[in-house]
């Protein structure tokens, strides 16, 4: 056992010198000053260094996001009840389609005659009130009135008018048709908007409280609205009337819709770091439904720009950074900004200029 103890003695110093010196050997291949390397020309890592110079190409960005689906801001009418009362007629069924006007239900409502009741009494007294208005102007003028007394009947006059002006504004809110209304007569509910009937609660002889829920919803989908959420990073490259927009379905990601442009956020999601950037589509063919998620990829008009190969580019700790040459077998580590350009192409955003060369491939060998 002292004998097997002496000899490891003797070989671990042997075997860690042997380490050393291979380290020290590989070493050599290249020396680091801070971010400067210098390689040995003899070295077999300078055979595995390619070099070439930054040039400029033709280049699309693009890149992809996500988006919802949304439907166009005024075409889509909830439908309520304007007053509580019951429903005596319906006129529509889910899935059809309207026009704006068209009657949708009928209702009985106690509110909705003592309305009409005091729209017509308001307007029988605003007549009377004008014609006596008239009959005392004229009197004022022989003499017969005093100015008191025409000024009181001027202020009556225009107290009915006003009433009369706010039982008529009361009745339009809800699409009464003012030339038609008759005592007595239920209520006709017609359609604000043109569209299709994509929700419908009506029963005929349901009692509905002025405060329920729509009874109908009415959409026009042909055209919709796509809402993407885009990173800080990527919205100064969107510019609309120049950028493509396509929406892709999951049910279909070889079937793109072209999307235009509309509105691009001008306030950033502090906690997501983007912001809205909204599409219209043509929705012809009902394929994009309201809430749908869909993917986008938008792609920016083609520039020149300065393209290099992704082993060219590698990840510090807190950037990314290249090898640029300073004369032969001598190179500087350079931070850049980059964006991918297909499976092995980068696009230099700052860092690099024209004609500059750097390590494209073999770059990997220069570990400290």
């Amino acid at each position: 056992m002292k004998h097997i103890l002496a000899a490891l003695a003797i070989a671990l110093p042997v075997l860690a010198g042997c380490r050393q010196g291979e380290a020290a050997s590989a070493t050599k291949d290249f020396t680091f000053q801070g971010d400067e390397v210098t390689v040995r020309p003899d070295s077999p890592v300078a055979r595995e260094l390619k070099v070439e110079p930054v040039g400029a190409s033709a280049y699309e960005s693009a890149f992809r996001t996500v988006g919802t689906v949304r439907p166009v801001a005024g075409r889509v009418a909830e439908v309520a009840v304007p007053f509580a009362g019951r429903i005596t007629r319906t006129m529509v069924r889910l899935g059809d389609y309207v026009r704006a006007g068209q009657p949708l239900f009928e209702m009985s409502s106690p509110d909705f005659y003592a309305a009409v009741k005091e729209y017509f009494e308001n307007q029988l007294a605003d007549k009377n009130v004008a014609a006596n208005l008239k009959r005392r102007e004229a009197m004022h003028q022989a003499g017969i009135l005093s100015e008191r007394e025409f000024e009181e009947a001027r202020a009556e006059a225009e107290n009915a008018r006003n009433a009369y002006q706010m039982s008529r504004m009361a009745l339009s809110v809800y699409h009464v048709d003012l030339d038609r209304l008759q005592m007595g007569r239920p209520i006709t509910v017609t359609a604000p908007i043109g569209g299709r009937v994509v929700a419908c609660d009506l029963t005929q002889g349901q009692y509905v409280k002025e405060d329920a829920d729509a009874l109908a919803t009415i959409a026009e989908l042909s055209r919709v609205w796509v809402s993407a959420q885009v990173k800080e990073a990527q919205v100064g490259r969107i510019e609309a009337g120049r950028t493509r927009a396509q929406v892709l379905r999951d049910s279909a990601p070889d079937s793109p819709v072209e999307g235009r442009i509309v509105y691009v956020g001008e306030v950033l999601d502090e906690q997501t770091r983007s912001t809205e950037v909204m599409l219209e589509c043509d929705n012809a063919g009902r394929l994009l439904k309201p809430g749908m998620f869909v993917s986008v990829a938008f792609t920016t008009p083609q520039t020149s720009a300065l393209l290099i190969p992704a082993t060219a580019v590698f990840q510090g700790e807190n950037t990314k950074y290249v090898y640029v040459e300073q004369e032969a077998l001598h190179f500087v580590r350079r931070p850049v900004r980059v964006e991918s350009a297909g499976a092995d192409q980068v696009c230099v955003l700052s860092g690099l200029s024209e004609g500059e060369r750097i390590i494209a491939s073999g770059g990997i060998y220069l570990s400290e």
